[in-house]
């Protein structure tokens, strides 16, 4: 729903029904500059006013949320009011295969540019000196090391996350106000 055009819609209804704005909102019990900024479609109402604000205009609900006047209600299509509630309703799911898909292009980018930016041999391994300085002992092509450390660190993400995934699923599942 546009702000503008329900604001607009608003407007024309309450002027039909012969009401002003503070008439309107103290029927709402709201005040009249709520209903202003409703009018020059700054915001919109709170769902909880919607019904009642129907009632005032001597809508229904659907015909309020369509924006439609009560004589065009017989030639618009009818809609259930089921679907402007599942329009409401917030998608908590979350795609994972994006999700893994984009892990793993992010571990393929991060090793080829490990690669491209550290050529030729890599210290793995170092060793404390006495004295508190280090020297490396262990050396690793960097092209073998950077897919390595890439591909077992989103080995380790795919198979944490499949996990925690369903379990973030779960949790919004069982806190959703809707069936």
């Amino acid at each position: 729903m546009d702000a503008r055009t329900f604001g607009n819609y608003l407007s024309r209804m309450r002027k039909a029904q012969g009401l002003t704005q503070a008439e309107l909102a103290e029927q709402l019990h709201v005040t009249d500059k709520a209903v202003s900024r409703w009018e020059r479609g700054i915001g919109l109402p709170d769902i909880n006013t919607l019904e009642p604000l129907a009632d005032a205009l001597g809508l229904t609900l659907a015909d309020l949320m369509h924006c439609r006047a009560p004589e065009e209600a017989d030639a618009a299509p009818t809609v259930q009011l089921e679907d402007f509630f599942t329009m409401l309703r917030r998608q908590h799911a979350v795609d994972w295969h994006s999700v893994r898909t984009a892990l793993l292009g992010l571990s393929i980018a991060l090793a080829l540019w490990g690669v491209l930016a550290c050529p030729g041999t890599i210290a793995v391994h170092w060793y404390g000196l006495g004295d508190g300085s280090f020297r490396a002992d262990g050396w690793m092509h960097s092209l073998v090391i950077f897919p390595l450390c890439a591909g077992s660190s989103v080995f380790l993400l795919l198979w944490f996350c499949d996990s925690i995934c369903r379990s973030v699923d779960d949790f919004f599942e069982l806190i959703s106000p809707f069936p």
